[in-house]
This record gives C-alpha cells, structure tokens and sequence, in this order.
C-alpha cells in the first residue's frame, strides 16, 4: 500500500512516492531496454556506396603507392620490349625503371590483372576469411598489411600461371 492505494506495475516500470507518476526502470538503472541492433540502414557495412568507395580506394592505393614501394617485387615480372609489356615466367631483378616504364607496367597490371571487380572480389574474399576476427569493410583501413599480402599473392599466382 502506498498512500492508500493499492496498485501493481509490470517489471519493466517503478512506482514513484506519487502513484500518478511511473518510471521505466531503464531510466532509474541505467540499463537500456531497447534492442542494440542497428537497422540494415545504418549498417556501413551494408551500404553499397561505402563498399565501392573502399575498393576503389584500394584499388587505387594499390595502383599508385603499393606497386610502386611496398610491392615492388611484383614489377620484376614485366618486361618492356619495343614499348610493349609482357610477362616472364621467372621474375627477373631489373635494372632501375624510369617512371614512364614503371607507369606502363602498372597500367598492363591495371589493363590485365586489377580490375574494380577483382579488387571487389579480393576484398570481399578477405573479409569472409576472416569473420573469425570479425574483419568487416569498415574495419579495412586498419588491416591494410592484409589486403596488400592478398593482393600480392593473388598477383603473383596469375603471373607464375602465365
């Protein structure tokens, strides 16, 4: 009894000293009552801009930085003959390559071997890998080392089997 009435409330209410006035107790603990999950909307990992927007980040991170220092090695499967790109079996160390050379090979990789779809493919095949470490799109950015090393091997299996 409180105040002279006598009342019950669902669990998920508290009665205040005033019986007029009920309290949903997730304001009174702390604890929230509404579910966590978030509408498909809102997810960026569903949102098809966001994903294009990677891979063609990557895509072009690839094309213009990694090739050039950090997957170097990758060139030395290129030759350039009377201004024509080819691929040697057996990566050859070259002598240093202009950048008009370079950039040749890079567009026969761009032309050839790195699409948008294959690098979309790429990306999409890593992050299914990996959903033990729970590896999404918009977790890419901090595992680049990952999508380098599985650029560098897919690229350098299409090279061997040429």
């Amino acid at each position: 009894m409180n105040g002279g009435f006598l009342y019950s409330t669902p669990s998920l209410f508290s009665i205040s000293k005033h019986p007029s006035i009920i309290i949903p107790k997730s304001i009174i603990s702390g604890i929230s009552v509404l579910p966590s999950v978030r509408p498909s909307y809102l997810d960026l990992n569903k949102d098809k801009k966001t994903i294009n927007r990677l891979t063609n980040y990557y895509l072009y991170k690839t094309l213009d930085k990694w090739l050039w220092k950090d997957l170097k090695d990758i060139m030395d499967y290129f030759v350039i003959k009377n201004d024509i790109v080819s691929v040697v079996e057996n990566p050859v160390k070259q002598q240093t390559l202009t950048e008009n050379e370079y950039e040749k090979k890079i567009d026969y990789v761009e032309n050839n071997f790195l699409s948008f779809k294959r690098m979309h493919k790429l990306l999409k095949h890593l992050i299914e890998i990996s959903k033990i470490s729970k590896l999404d799109w918009i977790a890419l950015p901090k595992n680049e080392y990952l999508i380098k090393k599985e650029v560098s091997i897919y690229l350098k299996q299409k090279l061997e089997k040429k």
